[in-house]
């Protein structure tokens, strides 16, 4: 069975790095073949055509690094395939860099000089390992389907996809949790899946807090692929209070720094 993890939108450098790093500690455990990122990995807000928050810094490369960062934390897990899925937050860039039009931009903040026309190229994903999605495209691994969303959101955004896929789909977008099955008289059942979020509720300038804390949740995903019959089985990860369970194991934001402490006293 190849393991796949599955990473909602993180909205660096607005990640909770508390859920981050759960997610990370239990993929460490697992060791995946594949991690696909569902988009809005990245959040910039710098360059955002929404109104902003007269108090936050707006520093695009500040903004690149953090999230450059996140993408190293990843790639150290050892993925022998890794997929990128653009989302609308990252489409940001791409507009900004075509509204430019020019190969060197400078960008918002003291270092922000980008030479480069996609977001691909500012972080040499290709060079990296990663395969790129744009904004909505999907791609289909075994048999399933995984874009960062269909036009959609809201609560039944996932159930929406499969009735637009007409099949296994996991989508992000939402920073909801949601899976839902829907069958058929040919006895074909899909399942349809939503998988929360990473980012922090105490940087959410765009919902009121009270509605974002009711109606959105940290989580991810991974899934196990039959290489046989590519048939993929999902598993909805919910982290609550900064703790997950994967496997039957137990895993927190402060999993490495135990098992260190364990080993030095030992």
């Amino acid at each position: 069975m190849q393991k796949i993890l599955l990473i909602p939108d993180c909205h660096f450098p607005y990640v909770d790095t508390s859920a981050f790093n759960c997610m990370l500690n239990a993929a460490r455990s697992i060791k995946p073949d594949t991690v696909i990122i569902l988009g809005d990995f990245f959040d910039f807000f710098a360059i955002s055509q929404h109104r902003k928050d007269p108090w936050r810094k707006l520093d695009l490369a500040s903004e690149i690094a953090s999230g450059n960062g996140g993408l190293k934390q990843i790639e150290a897990l050892g993925a022998k395939r890794k997929i990128f899925v653009e989302g609308n937050h990252e489409e940001r860039l791409q507009r900004f860099l075509a509204d430019a039009g020019s190969d060197v931009i400078r960008a918002l903040g003291p270092s922000g000089l980008i030479k480069a026309n996609t977001l691909p190229e500012v972080l040499n994903l290709k060079q990296r390992g990663w395969e790129w999605v744009p904004y909505r495209k999907h791609l289909k691994v075994g048999k399933l389907y995984v874009t960062h969303d269909v036009g959609k959101a809201g609560a039944n955004a996932h159930v929406d996809a499969e009735s637009v896929f007409q099949g296994n789909c996991v989508i992000g977008h939402t920073h909801r949790i949601a899976t839902a099955v829907k069958g058929n008289l040919k006895g074909k059942g899909h399942v349809s899946a939503m998988l929360g979020w990473l980012g922090s509720f105490d940087d959410i300038d765009y919902m009121h807090r009270a509605r974002a804390a009711r109606d959105w949740a940290h989580g991810f995903g991974i899934a196990y692929m039959d290489e046989a019959t590519e048939h993929v089985f999902l598993n909805v990860v919910n982290i609550v209070n900064n703790r997950c369970v994967v496997d039957g194991k137990i895993f927190t934001d402060k999993t490495d720094t135990k098992r260190k402490v364990k080993k030095n006293a030992a």
